[in-house]
C-alpha cells in the first residue's frame, strides 16, 4: 500500500492553491496547463489517482464551467464522492462564459 507522504500533501496543497488562484483570475484561458491537467484527472484520472479517491481523498476542480461539472457528474458519478466544485465559472444559456460588463472579467460563482 502506497501513502502520500508530508511533502507530497505540502505540494498537492500547493497546487491546489495555485489552480484555485489562477481560476478567479480575469485572464484564466481554457489552454492554461493547469486547466488541460484537471480535465486529465476528472475525465481520465490513472489507477493511482482512482486508488487515492477509494482511499477517501477529494480532489478540488476550480475554475470549470457548469457545463463541465454536469458533464463530470453524468459521465462519473460513481466518483462523486471525490470531487469538490470552487469557483464555477458561470456561463449564458449557449455555454459561453460569463464576463462582467464593467470590468471583462469572467464571473464566477465562489459558493462551495
Amino acid at each position: 500500500m502506497k501513502y502520500i507522504t508530508g511533502l507530497q500533501r505540502k505540494f498537492v496543497l500547493a497546487m491546489a492553491i495555485a489552480i484555485i488562484a489562477s481560476a478567479s483570475s480575469s485572464a484564466w484561458a481554457r489552454s492554461n496547463p493547469a486547466y488541460e491537467w484537471r480535465m486529465q484527472q476528472l475525465f481520465s484520472p490513472d489507477a493511482e489517482q482512482l486508488y487515492r479517491e477509494q482511499q477517501g481523498f477529494v480532489y478540488i476542480y476550480a475554475g470549470l464551467t457548469e457545463q463541465e461539472i454536469a458533464q463530470a457528474l453524468d459521465q462519473h458519478f460513481e466518483r462523486i464522492q471525490s470531487m469538490m466544485f470552487v469557483a464555477t465559472v458561470l456561463t449564458d444559456s449557449q455555454g459561453n462564459i460569463v464576463r462582467d460588463k464593467k470590468t471583462g472579467n469572467v464571473v464566477v460563482d465562489d459558493d462551495c
